[in-house]
């Protein structure tokens, strides 16, 4: 669904780094057909260096590209205000890229059993400055194809290489669903909602109490927004 997705709405080519999955990976790929390039690598680490090889070989093959996107797979980007190209020609003429915040989906008890997380889950953190909103407060960038085409990404948020300011569209695109780490975000959401915190436990140790520890949360639509 997320390559669909990002076709549909605009996107041109996928670029995959395979870091040497075991399960259909490939076959999903393939059904894709010229629209995706793949390369498998053995460390995630090594993603970055894999991308500018991926855009060389897909303009080696199609021609020179506009704008290179990062996300995972559990992250879609998606403008309900407009179609990508709308969005991307809002970028100044001076900008490197595009930088956009995430919204965060979380698992919660109000969720569908059925279907995968990015369908069921319909409750969100505000924003990053939610307590519940612990990690991915970094969001996710789309940089102009000539300066990736001769420069290797520092990171998956926005590279600090980058002379001068990113574009920064007024709301948040990218919608995050945590798919690949889905049990860790879900003991942290009730880890976070239901643990209670005794600071002087923690003073008596001489140990700071854990950030995650610091609030409790109710599930509610006071904290969350559809």
């Amino acid at each position: 669904l997320n390559l669909a997705h990002h076709l549909a709405w605009g996107f041109d080519h996928a670029a995959i780094a395979d870091n040497e999955s075991t399960d259909a990976t490939r076959e999903v790929l393939d059904a894709f057909g010229d629209a995706v390039t793949a390369e498998t690598i053995a460390d995630p680490n090594d993603r970055f260096s894999a991308l500018r090889r991926l855009v060389h070989r897909i303009e080696a093959r199609h021609g020179q590209a506009q704008w290179v996107a990062v996300s995972d797979t559990d992250e879609f980007w998606w403008d309900a205000g407009g179609t990508l190209r709308d969005l991307m020609s809002r970028v100044p003429a001076n900008a490197i890229g595009l930088y956009s915040d995430q919204k965060l989906f979380l698992p919660t008890a109000l969720d569908p059993s059925d279907g995968p997380p990015y369908v069921r889950r319909t409750w969100r953190t505000t924003g990053p400055s939610s307590p519940l909103h612990t990690s991915y407060r970094s969001g996710k960038s789309i940089y102009r194809a000539s300066w990736v085409r001769e420069h290797e990404l520092t990171g998956p948020h926005w590279c600090v290489a980058v002379r001068g300011a990113a574009y920064r569209p007024p709301r948040a695109l990218v919608h995050h669903y945590m798919i690949n780490d889905e049990n860790k975000g879900e003991n942290k959401a009730v880890e976070i909602t239901h643990d209670e915190v005794d600071v002087e436990e923690y003073a008596k140790r001489g140990e700071k109490v854990p950030h995650a520890r610091r609030y409790r949360i109710r599930m509610d639509r006071e904290k969350y927004t559809v």
